[in-house]
């Protein structure tokens, strides 16, 4: 009698696990991407640019998107339709707004749905040309070396007309001037000048410049240390 009540009790304990299981988030789960990841490349001369994050519904019944929050200024949802019904496909689009930026940019975006996992991250990767190229960012002294000047290759890329228009040092015990390299026109040495004595020190440096025929405005950052 004993044996037949424990035998009994392990199978309504596996009842009850097959019923959470068949309740559980991931058996109700909806939506499946295509990707959670998306690079979207840009042209240096590019305004802005739309990634696109496509799915398909592979839940039983409806699912409704309720909210697309990107993780950025610089990129807004563009949602054309939020309900879709089981087995139909979608998108996410997301416009990112190129600004003054180059390079890469890392944007996480935050998607809400009605399932039971309410909550899809995704992440879009803005690969913006670099029209402008520098051999160093950072330029740095250390307490032993002498407190020359310091020069660092500026490189404009083939293709876009470049205007410089300016060098604004945040820390004026720091000088800037920027140099022709050569004869071509494109390329420039910055020479960034410490201060005096061995004190440690620090400055941001903003050389900024507009680019091709529409003279779009650009600003980049570089950074000098006295140790």
């Amino acid at each position: 009698m004993r044996r037949t009540t424990a035998i009994w009790r392990k199978k309504a304990a596996g009842i009850v696990l097959v019923v959470i299981a068949s309740q559980s988030p991931a058996a109700a789960a909806g939506l499946r991407w295509d990707a959670k990841e998306v690079t979207l490349p840009l042209r240096w001369n590019a305004d802005s640019g739309i990634a696109r994050f496509t799915f398909v519904n592979e839940g039983p019944g409806q699912v409704k998107i309720t909210e697309v929050s990107p993780g950025c200024g610089c990129t807004a949802a563009l949602p054309a339709k939020t309900t879709f019904a089981a087995g139909e496909k979608g998108e996410v689009a997301v416009e990112f707004k190129t600004g003054n930026r180059a390079g890469a940019f890392r944007v996480p975006i935050a998607v809400q749905t009605d399932e039971p996992v309410g909550s899809t991250t995704l992440l879009l990767i803005a690969n913006i040309e670099e029209a402008i190229t520098f051999e160093n960012r950072f330029i740095y002294w250390q307490k032993t070396e002498p407190r020359g000047p310091r020069r660092v290759r500026v490189k404009v890329v083939e293709g876009p007309s470049v205007a410089f228009g300016g060098i604004e040092v945040e820390n004026p015990a720091f000088s800037a001037t920027l140099e022709p390299h050569g004869s071509g026109g494109r390329e420039f040495d910055l020479v960034v000048t410490p201060p005096d004595g061995d004190r440690s020190a620090f400055s941001s440096i903003v050389l900024r410049a507009r680019l091709g025929e529409a003279k779009l405005a650009r600003a980049y950052t570089l950074l000098a240390r006295t140790l």
